[in-house]
């Protein structure tokens, strides 16, 4: 980037209105229900919350293909993995999903079922609780 943070990046190549920057976001589940696509390209994450909560409310994910995200989705089905170093990737999947509604909707649906099934904090609990029986008998 040249000595120019990311934020005088942006606007050196007249991209200001094409990103928001949300500092704060009082209602994140009617928020990220109201996203088209939600991303995340980071190069680590131990268990990410962001894209759970995007796809329980039903919007399809596009995350790098990382510790951590790898286990938030089905590649394909409930969201899409791209190579962490891979840009043109990650900007076509995020096209793929903009320019073809009913494949936004049949991920974003299968996401929230995941979520669902998956990543339910009372079935969450009552494993945590089975396994610390086991250890405890």
């Amino acid at each position: 980037m040249s000595g120019l943070s990311w934020l005088q990046s942006v606007t050196a190549a007249d991209l200001d209105n094409w990103l928001h920057l949300i500092p704060e976001v009082p209602d994140a589940a009617t928020t990220l229900g109201q996203l088209d696509v939600f991303v995340l390209a980071s190069r680590f994450e131990g268990g990410p919350y962001a894209p759970l909560e995007a796809m329980r409310a039903g919007t399809p994910v596009v995350l790098t293909d990382v510790v951590g995200n790898r286990d938030v989705v089905e590649p394909g089905r409930s969201g899409f993995l791209v190579d962490e170093h891979d840009a043109v990737a990650l900007a076509d999947t995020v096209l793929d999903l903009l320019l073809d509604p009913e494949l936004r909707g049949a991920i974003g649906r299968a996401g929230a079922e995941r979520v669902r099934a998956d990543f339910d904090v009372a079935k969450a609990g009552s494993a945590l609780r089975a396994v610390y029986g086991s250890l405890v008998a």
